[in-house]
């Protein structure tokens, strides 16, 4: 019971851990676009959030 419990806690905080850097690299992108509309980025955000 305690080791099926402790591997869910794990694979919820992996799952965690991917939300906030898939956000991360979405902020970082839109920054990148605000400053230099002509980089384009979209392509690499695609990429990495699909």
């Amino acid at each position: 019971m305690i080791e099926n419990n402790s591997i869910g806690q794990h694979a919820q905080y992996n799952c965690r851990k991917i939300f906030l850097l898939k956000a991360t690299v979405r902020l970082i992108t839109y920054t990148f676009n605000l400053r230099k509309p002509n980089l384009n980025l979209q392509i690499f955000e695609i990429v990495i959030l699909k």
